[in-house]
């Protein structure tokens, strides 16, 4: 982030601009009621808008010479933390005096480096949280009156109260707190006068705004933190809300709002912990599960047991709660109940498992598992949840899956049964009569996966298991559930969840694959490209039918491939066809009366177009020679995968297997040209050898330091073919792959490495001062060990 821009955007400065910027709503401490504080803080919240309570430093129980961040370093009796550095975006090691200093003098671009560190989830003293829990209203306090942790186990319970220290320019990007919670941001200490901090927010209502805005940045807006300068927010079409911070000013986030937090004095120290509100679990239910699950983000928030573990506490401990709160933590339990329930249960056997005091988490996804799941026989510790499973997430061991459990049914039952007994209320169904259940469809996808039997499907023409597809109704054609989603955004488990028949797109008329072609076919979504889905065991190998379907960031890619595809996605509307023009007309007769003259390998010559998978023109590939060159032999992935004479030295046998033999036979064959007037055909002259071709590949003084291209180059390609082959399903290959570009990443590495020391050894000798400082940071970085 600049800093120079981001000293000058406070939040007077911004309003001046108009929208989208507007200010937050402001309560005096005073203003709050002295009775039923709780239910106004619990209006302000469904209101759903950030919002600012100011005046605690008035209080006479506000300490000022205990809550400092000098007291903080003495409580906590650390020499060095470790800061986030926010302009390159790591984590270094820093003496705590750095952060105590004040301004100091020096370089300029010193001075800058130190503006930008950032000390975030220290260790809260237990002197702070009692200083302030005498300080705050009941229900903004850390497992107050409002906050859902408070029912959690303490050894599963998330630690949320932290204490954060930062310096000028050091900042927070726009993001949502984990599992969808309540952000409260307390400043406490500022150096310097002036506003210490410059908050953004945005409110409930414009979140699906914030989400558009964000995913066109590439990013995904439930896991990704966003840094978004004042210049760029000017475009949003929603309101986002700006406050200068002062010390003994409280800031609240509603839940899953996105916020952004910048820091501008030379030195804030704050507190911040989040809340587990009822509104809380309801967003979480609704946006922040579903993206989780299928991005594979872990909840460390530990959601899903917070339903059973309120009504349990509530018989057991007979704690009280509030009427609508008990009511609503029934009606959530009472869905994820319904959602398990198997529609055979006497034909489906069920272990019985116990956490043992911990926490059992699905292996794909992350997401915490409160009860039913599924689990492999043979890994002996890969548990899947439901959603994943129907999804088809799995290990490699894909028939080899059996039931298990954490609490019985019917024991949910009867928990759920006293409650609406408690309120007079008779139990009630929550799954709608046309909708099928998790439980249910997990259960039918452990009967089909032992079903070996394969479909040629409509949509990408390639075989599949039964289970991997859907067949229509009324015509029978088999469609795969990725072909689905890729071509007519129908997600897997929305589509298996429907009771009644499925007709396929052919019968509707919209199918828009390459074989029908009907007037109106079906236009799919446009998805900007998002994150690549990974598994969190690495053991989770056969991804989703949903999983990396579309255009997802694998790195950096040639630029002539990015503007073909935004030429592409602007001029020809998605889902049609590209229309024959009469010069591809007339190409075509030519070819079919010239195939005939010809030798096969001088046609393939011609045609040194780009392939429609990114991959470069057969005469541009190693030892393919210049553009009239004959093919002799074919074309092999490994040939693809390297250059001529790009191989590192002790590979020598590997760039022989790689090398054409017909790398040096060249033969004229005619050119086409389409103009205007008609074909032209133009005999082109062979190509001679560049004088620099006989010398040889050249040689770098160090060994190695010429490899580091070359190994990059051959990564990229190898990840290209990783995604061309998971597109297709080929998951054993697809590993194979996988395996093949570690190894190439660990050469990568030391290559690296060896540089280097080679570089950093000729530094030292000339200049000893010099290397010392690029020695830290190349272990900073992580070049050197």
């Amino acid at each position: 982030m600049n800093a120079s821009e981001q000293e000058t955007a406070t939040a007077s400065t911004l309003l001046q601009s108009g929208f989208p910027f507007c200010p937050f709503p402001q309560y005096q401490l005073e203003d709050l009621p002295t009775e039923g504080v709780l239910e106004w803080v619990e209006e302000k919240l469904d209101a759903g808008q950030p919002f600012v309570v100011r005046g605690f430093d008035r209080l006479d129980t506000w300490d000022a010479a205990l809550l400092t961040r000098e007291s903080l370093f003495n409580l906590l009796s650390l020499d060095s933390i470790l800061v986030r550095n926010c302009q390159t975006g790591r984590d270094i090691r820093a003496s705590v005096q750095e952060l105590l200093r004040s301004e100091r003098s020096g370089r300029k671009e010193k001075r800058r480096i130190r503006e930008s560190l950032y000390a975030k989830d220290l260790q809260c003293p237990p002197r702070w949280a009692e200083s302030l829990d005498a300080l705050l209203p009941e229900p903004f306090r850390c497992l107050g009156s409002l906050d859902l942790f408070r029912v959690l186990p303490k050894h599963i319970a998330p630690e949320v109260f932290m204490a954060y220290v930062g310096t000028r320019n050091s900042f927070s990007g726009f993001h949502r707190c984990f599992s969808g919670t309540v952000a409260l941001n307390f400043l406490l200490e500022v150096d310097g006068t002036g506003p210490g901090t410059v908050c953004y927010g945005t409110d409930r209502d414009s979140q699906e705004k914030y989400n558009i805005f964000t995913e066109k940045l590439g990013l995904s807006p439930h896991t990704d933190w966003v840094n978004i300068l004042p210049a760029q927010m000017k475009p949003a079409d929603f309101p986002i809300y700006v406050y200068d911070q002062r010390p003994g000013d409280l800031i609240i986030f509603p839940s899953a709002t996105a916020h952004q937090v910048c820091n501008l004095a030379p030195s804030v120290t704050k507190v911040v912990w989040n809340i587990l509100h009822l509104s809380s679990l309801m967003a979480f239910r609704q946006d922040v599960q579903p993206a989780y699950q299928h991005q594979c983000h872990a909840d460390t928030g530990r959601v899903p047991l917070v339903p059973f573990n309120s009504l349990h506490r509530a018989f057991e401990s007979k704690e009280h709660y509030r009427t609508n709160e008990l009511t609503t933590l029934a009606d959530i339990f009472q869905k994820l109940v319904d959602d398990q329930i198997i529609e055979r249960e006497i034909d489906t056997p069920m272990r019985p498992v116990d956490p043992q005091s911990g926490v059992i988490e699905c292996n794909f996804c992350g997401s915490t598992i409160w009860n039913r799941h599924l689990h492999c026989d043979e890994c002996g510790d890969f548990d899947l949840c439901m959603t994943c499973f129907i999804s088809g997430r799995s290990c490699k061991h894909t028939p080899a899956y059996s039931w298990a459990q954490i609490v019985p049914i019917p024991e949910c039952k009867d928990l759920v049964k006293h409650v609406w007994n408690m309120f007079g209320l008779a139990p009630r169904h929550s799954l709608p009569a046309s909708s099928k259940s998790l439980g249910t469809l997990a259960a039918q996808a452990v009967l089909t996966r032992q079903d070996s039997t394969e479909r040629l499907c409509h949509l990408c023409r390639d075989s599949h298991p039964q289970w991997k597809g859907i067949s229509c109704e009324r015509c029978s054609s088999f469609f795969c559930y990725r072909g689905l989603f890729r071509h007519f955004d129908i997600e897997t488990i929305a589509l298996l969840r429907n009771v009644g028949p499925w007709t396929c797109p052919k019968c509707s008329r919209i199918c828009n694959c390459r074989c029908c072609h009907f007037p109106q076919p079906y236009q799919r979504k446009h998805r900007p490209a998002g994150p690549r889905v990974k598994a969190i065991d690495s053991r989770g190998s056969v991804y989703g039918f949903m999983d990396n379907v579309f255009d997802h960031k694998r790195g950096k890619r040639p630029t002539a491939a990015i503007e073909d595809t935004s030429t592409l996605s602007q001029d020809s509307p998605q889902g049609q066809k590209r229309p024959r023009t009469e010069s591809s007309d007339m190409l075509l007769d030519i070819w079919k009366q010239d195939r005939f003259r010809r030798p096969r390998s001088r046609i393939l010559t011609n045609r040194t177009s780009t392939s429609p998978l990114g991959l470069p023109p057969i005469s541009e590939l190693p030892g393919m020679g210049s553009t009239n060159s004959r093919i002799e032999a074919p074309v092999r992935i490994s040939d693809l995968l390297v250059q001529q004479g790009s191989l590192p030295t002790n590979e020598g046998a590997d760039r022989r297997a790689f090398t054409s033999p017909s790398s040096s036979a060249h033969n004229a064959s005619p050119r086409y040209e389409a103009r205007s007037g008609g074909i032209t055909v133009t005999p082109t002259r062979p190509e001679k050898p560049r004088p620099h071709a006989v010398a040889g590949p050249q040689t770098s003084a160090v060994p190695g330091l010429g490899d580091i291209h070359s190994l990059e180059k051959r990564l990229e390609a190898l990840r290209t073919y990783a995604n061309g082959l998971l597109e297709l399903s080929l998951t054993d290959s697809h590993t194979q792959v996988l395996d093949r570009i570690q190894q190439l990443q660990g050469q990568v590495e030391a290559a690296k490495r060896k540089k280097a020391e080679a570089l950093l050894s000729s530094l030292r000798t000339d200049f000893p001062d010099l290397a010392d400082v690029a020695m830290e940071e190349a272990r900073r970085r992580g070049v050197l060990q």
